[in-house]
């Protein structure tokens, strides 16, 4: 099923006030990217993404509480959003072992290497969430040089650019020849 803009838009909103309520309770967190790119991953994750085949990393995972927000509306069992970045509760970055975290990200553009890996072994869309600051990674760089041209596998870039997170995002979406 398709969701309609007016019904993405209302879930963006939802995931937008769950993570920000996530990042008060940690009185912790980053918020440009909470707000620059939940109608653009919620969109992903409800219109695109085959729950138990494709795989979303949030390589820019210091935005983990929109992740968890996004799979808390995609009905994962992530636990409770007010435990984030507290002892037992969330992680402040993702961590493989969550319901719905397909990767442990931290350090920039290791999340980008890691779903292309995944995307060539298993044949299926590795959706990806970066940061601008990633871009300057030579990781980033590398994961592609190696990533297959054709096939049916398939890397959605997400570019959020932080030093304008207030002024808005930009969506980079395609296969290696376009992108780079």
């Amino acid at each position: 099923m398709k969701y309609k803009s007016k019904d993405l838009k209302e879930m963006a909103n939802a995931v937008r006030a769950w993570a920000l309520y996530a990042v008060r309770c940690a009185a912790s967190g980053h918020v440009g990217i909470v707000l620059g790119a939940a109608d653009v991953v919620t969109a992903v994750f409800a219109n695109f993404l085959r729950r138990g085949r494709d795989r979303f990393v949030l390589s820019a995972g210091h935005g983990s509480a929109l992740l968890y927000s996004v799979l808390k509306l995609a009905g994962y069992n992530v636990g409770d959003l007010d435990g984030f970045r507290k002892i037992a509760g969330l992680p402040g970055h993702p961590e493989y072992g969550i319901d719905g975290v397909d990767a442990t990200t931290g350090p920039l553009g290791q999340g980008v290497a890691n779903a292309v890996g995944m995307a060539m072994a298993e044949a299926y869309l590795a959706a990806i969430g970066l940061s601008d600051a990633e871009i300057l990674q030579l990781k980033i760089n590398l994961g592609y040089e190696v990533s297959p041209d054709t096939g049916d596998n398939g890397v959605a870039l997400y570019v959020g650019l932080a030093v304008m997170a207030a002024l808005g995002t930009a969506v980079v979406v395609g296969k290696k020849k376009e992108i780079f």
